[in-house]
């Protein structure tokens, strides 16, 4: 604000439409001095107000401030979730993208997640993949419908993870007993591991026993949800969490 309080600070992230901005430009130009005065003039620029992290680095003791926080800053807990029949209906080693359908609430549940600040990871055993049934191409082509549907409500799944393994798959590489296949913890431990998880306010929500063992075993909560309760499980947990 003007008068030295507290306010919002231009973040520097702009989405720009090259047809109102290209005819502003004759040679060099400066997008603060000469480009956005004239947008503002026009009543054609909009600001998005965010709740984010935000440190300036232009001072030394600044500098090093964001160096000694900046890591638990970015470190955020994550929401896993079981894929078939906690997220998607499977009707039996479901991965075609036309067989895709989603378990009731189960987007909003995402979206919700995304929202009140949690990554989003997906843990699910794919023995289909060591029985033969697909391959590994046809489950990633299955993944990106699910990420382009949910996109079309403005959700996300940060990552996925998966198990192609199975003891008794007839593909001889993928035939062994391994640590990623749940109950054991294998996967959640990779997806926390690569992405700067706080596992503190972390947990796992899946429809079978196996999700809760293998959360159990990793160290954060499990819970198991019947087709169609994620959603409220899924508000319960965030409003539970988020309360001083």
């Amino acid at each position: 604000t003007g008068d030295g309080g507290s306010g919002h600070i231009n973040a520097g992230i702009y989405a720009i439409r090259k047809t109102q901005v290209l005819p502003l430009i004759a040679g060099a130009a400066s997008l603060e001095v000469d480009i956005l005065p004239k947008l503002a003039a026009a009543n054609l620029v909009k600001g998005m107000v965010q709740d984010g992290y935000f440190i300036d680095i232009g001072l030394p003791e600044t500098l090093q401030d964001a160096r000694d926080t900046l890591d638990d800053k970015l470190c955020k807990p994550a929401l896993l979730f079981d894929r078939d029949n906690t997220l998607v209906e499977d009707k039996g080693y479901t991965h075609k993208p036309e067989d895709l359908k989603w378990c009731a609430g189960a987007q909003q549940a995402i979206l919700e997640a995304n929202n009140a600040g949690f990554q989003v990871f997906v843990a699910t055993n794919q023995a289909g993949i060591a029985r033969g049934l697909y391959g590994e191409n046809d489950m990633r082509l299955f993944h990106n419908t699910m990420q382009a549907e949910l996109q079309q409500i403005g959700a996300h799944i940060d990552a996925f993870a998966f198990c192609p393994h199975h003891p008794e798959g007839v593909v001889t590489e993928l035939a062994h007993v391994c640590r990623c296949r749940k109950p054991s913890p294998g996967m959640l431990e990779h997806l926390c591991s690569i992405h700067a998880t706080k596992i503190k306010g972390s947990a796992m929500f899946g429809d079978k026993t196996k999700d809760v063992a293998a959360a159990k075993t990793f160290g954060i909560p499990g819970y198991l949800v019947a087709q169609g309760e994620l959603l409220s499980a899924v508000r319960n947990f965030i409003k539970e969490t988020k309360a001083p």
